[in-house]
């Protein structure tokens, strides 16, 4: 990151007086990656994300880390916590998945995601977390790269079960 600009940066954990900010970029970031949303779909979609960071970010399963550059907003990134069966890679079954990593567009290139990364990484392994998961967009794969991050030894599958 820029030295200059990294000492203008403040990165910080969201609580739900963030959650407005949240919503809206979440639904910023679905949209750029090409989701269309009908405007009814999308009013479903900010009760349900206003339901899901009220209960997540209150009982510390879910955590997102704000940019911020002279009070605008530059990025933000969230991981929730999994708790699963342990398997013999990840014996407590604790695990993180990383979403939302977003960087306004006039913000990019200056290592905004990598200081939001960082800070969740810290965060995680206080927390125990053994294993991270997260879905790489092109422009975010050589960050998690740099990270450690690499594609799964078995193919990832899904199926939807909304419409």
């Amino acid at each position: 990151m820029n030295n200059a600009l990294q000492k203008k940066i403040i990165f910080r954990l969201a609580t739900t007086q963030d959650m407005a900010t949240l919503i809206n970029y979440r639904i910023i970031l679905l949209k750029e990656v090409g989701k269309k949303i009908p405007l009814y779909r999308e009013a479903e979609l900010r009760k349900s994300l206003k339901r899901y960071y009220t209960k997540h970010i209150g009982n510390k399963t879910c955590f997102s880390y704000i940019a911020e550059h002279k009070n605008n907003f530059a990025g933000f990134g969230t991981f929730v916590l999994r708790h699963q069966p342990g398997n013999f890679n990840t014996i407590t079954g604790k695990t993180a998945y990383i979403l939302n990593m977003y960087t306004e567009p006039p913000y990019r290139g200056l290592g905004i995601a990598t200081g939001i990364l960082e800070r969740m990484m810290v965060k995680a392994k206080k927390l125990s977390v053994k294993r991270i998961e997260l879905r790489a967009s092109v422009m975010g794969e050589p960050i998690y790269r740099k990270f450690g991050f690499k594609e799964p030894s078995t193919k990832v599958m899904e199926m939807s079960l909304d419409n």
